[in-house]
């Protein structure tokens, strides 16, 4: 592996890791100003894609050296949607595993980053290696 590579994973696995802080601090925002939880997750969920996105693409051009858009944008989504896939089936795992425990949580949240790293070099080696 390039040390490039390396650089562009770390990049994108910190603003993963912001991410998940504010989409954190947001929903607390939400709902003490009274909005539902369903209104509040919807939002989230419209953020996180679209930060995501921008994140993988800043950190593949700025440490990768790609400029391409239209093969950044393929790349992220072999990144995203197995990503997607995966963290969801995980999440329902942990949940029935240990149903709130501050330890699912720490489980959970290691794991996902494990899954970032998986699917960020699958999507590197299948789409922009070539």
């Amino acid at each position: 592996m390039k040390s490039s590579f390396l650089k562009a994973f770390i990049v994108y696995a910190y603003s993963f890791v912001l991410l998940f802080v504010f989409n954190g601090l947001l929903m607390n925002l939400m709902f003490k100003a009274g909005t539902s939880p369903l209104i509040a997750k919807l939002v989230t969920y419209m953020i996180s894609p679209v930060f995501l996105f921008f994140s993988y693409q800043f950190s593949l051009k700025r440490f990768g050296g790609f400029k391409d858009e239209k093969l950044l944008t393929k790349a992220w989504l072999y990144h995203f949607v197995p990503f997607v896939v995966i963290s969801f089936a995980l999440s329902w795992f942990i949940v029935a595993l240990f149903k709130g425990s501050p330890l699912g949580m720490f489980l959970f949240m290691n794991l996902e980053i494990l899954i970032v790293f998986v699917t960020f070099k699958f999507s590197y080696e299948k789409v922009l290696k070539r």
